[in-house]
């Protein structure tokens, strides 16, 4: 499938979620260039901190971070006329990480420290950051109402698997329980044995589990219930957690 095909069928399927989408963002099929990683980390869908401030206020020129709808001289609710200028939107998307650009690093940068550490970055375009729905919401994901999250991830729950098609990622690397619940019930991975991993935050002792999948496009799933982004340990204490992660990956990644 051809970017520009992929486009125009989030496209479609944002038609019957319009209500739900951030306006003056649009479409994120990637976070850097997922034609050319080996290795990408996932999420469920962009925050809407790629596009507004904390206030709700669409980024500056000089703070965005993607083509947004101001950047292409839309309005704020032209979401599907963007589609007629995917390939501004594609080179946002590609050039995300790369100097001089603005990443979201307050989330993306305990995941670059894990994939610096197995030979991997976004910045050389080893990897990239896929979403289970490339649309940024009005509220973050954990704040919708149980059936628009339902409506959210199962209607784009064909989108990463003709990503990966087309795509030379391998491995894919997934944050938190929120995304290994979701991949549960909105994709066909063949699931191995549960792992544990003990870690320590704040003194206390903590078990999370890992988990392994295999997918029907051959890349293979790796991920962990404990979400890096919300540790609240001390810095010692997560360069451990990082150590034990990425040692399990290095091991496991097809």
């Amino acid at each position: 499938m051809a970017i520009d095909e992929m486009f125009e069928e989030v496209y479609d399927i944002s038609g019957g979620l319009n209500r739900l989408i951030l306006e003056g963002s649009t479409p994120v099929i990637s976070f850097g260039d997922f034609t050319r990683a080996s290795i990408a980390t996932l999420g469920i869908n962009p925050s809407p901190l790629e596009f507004v401030n904390r206030r709700g206020r669409i980024l500056s020129s000089t703070e965005k971070r993607l083509a947004d709808l101001e950047f292409l001289s839309l309005g704020p609710k032209d979401f599907f006329l963007s589609r007629n200028k995917v390939d501004e939107i594609w080179r946002g998307c590609q050039l995300y990480f790369q100097e001089n650009r603005n990443p979201y690093w307050r989330w993306f940068g305990i995941l670059e420290q894990l994939l610096v550490s197995i030979g991997a970055s976004y910045k050389t375009n080893a990897a990239c950051h896929l979403d289970l729905a490339p649309i940024a919401t009005k509220d973050v994901y954990g704040k919708l109402d149980t059936p628009d999250k339902f409506s959210l991830v199962t209607n784009f729950r064909s989108t990463l698997e003709k990503q990966l098609q087309v795509s030379r990622i391998r491995t894919v690397i997934f944050n938190g329980r929120t995304v290994f619940e979701t991949l549960q019930f909105t994709q066909n991975l063949d699931w191995r044995p549960m792992e544990l991993i003990s870690y320590k935050c704040n003194g206390r002792n903590i078990t999370s589990s890992l988990h392994a999948g295999d997918a029907v496009t051959g890349q293979r799933f790796l991920g962990w219930t404990v979400n890096l982004q919300a540790f609240r340990g001390n810095i010692k204490e997560r360069q451990e957690l990082l150590i034990q992660l990425s040692d399990w990956v290095d091991r496991n990644s097809s």
